[in-house]
This record gives structure tokens, C-alpha cells and sequence, in this order.
């Protein structure tokens, strides 16, 4: 069994996650535990440019490919083969990560999408903290 928890910040999603892999023994991936899997795939994860598409948009989306013209479609289609995007390598890297963790077994993953990378499979259970103060 997996399960996901996401939330806000400062919400208390981690201190929550944290307890309940303390009182059902599963394993606790947070950020640091999937920082140090992603260096297996070869991101460099100290870089500025890593701290920049870390959990954000990214670069340009399909969408923008679109609305080029020819020309700069052309192009922008040319160095795709020759590199992928790091957001792109990242978003990769991040869904092999997440699927790893969750198949080796009970674990608890906290945030870095782990929802919608794990999304569709039976075996997750996914929890959503939004903010503590009640208005």
C-alpha cells in the first residue's frame, strides 16, 4: 500500500506523514530520500537550474511549439532531439522515482507530486492537507 500526502505549506502534512509511518512501519519518502534518488538519474540537483524547475511550470509547453511560426517550430523541433529539456528530464527522472518507490513496497511519499505520478494505480491512497487555521 502507498500513500500520498500533499498539501500547503506549513499545513502539517509532514508532521502527519511522519507519525503514520512511525505507528504503521512504512517506509517515509520525503524530499530528501527522492532529491537523493534523482541523482541516480543524473540531475545534478545542487545546480541553480535545478532549484528553479523544481516543483514549478517549467519551460515552454506544447502549446507555445504551436503558436511558433514554421521556422521556429522547425528549430525548436531539431534541438529536441539532440536535448531534452531539464524539466522535461526532470519530470521523467521524478515519475521513475515516485513508480520505484511505490513498487518496492509500503511507503509513505510526501508531496513532489506523487499523486499525479502515481495516479490511477490501486494500491495508492492519496491525502490532501490544506491549512491548519480553520476561518
Amino acid at each position: 500500500m502507498v500513500v500520498t500526502f500533499g498539501g500547503e505549506f506549513g499545513c502539517g502534512s509532514k508532521e502527519t506523514a511522519e507519525y503514520l509511518a512511525e505507528i504503521t512501519g512504512y517506509k517515509f519518502c520525503d524530499d530528501e530520500i527522492v532529491t537523493e534518488v534523482l541523482k541516480d538519474f543524473g540531475i545534478d540537483t545542487e545546480a541553480e537550474t535545478f532549484r528553479y524547475y523544481d516543483e514549478s511550470m517549467g519551460s515552454s509547453s506544447i502549446a507555445d511549439i504551436r503558436l511558433a511560426s514554421n521556422i521556429q517550430r522547425k528549430a525548436i523541433q531539431s534541438l529536441s532531439y539532440d536535448v531534452m529539456p531539464l524539466d522535461r528530464r526532470m519530470d521523467d527522472a521524478m515519475r521513475k522515482v515516485q513508480t520505484q518507490l511505490a513498487d518496492e513496497g509500503n511507503c509513505i511519499l510526501l508531496g513532489r507530486c506523487s499523486n499525479y505520478y502515481l495516479r490511477g494505480r490501486d494500491d495508492v491512497i492519496t491525502i490532501f492537507f490544506a491549512d491548519r487555521e480553520l476561518k
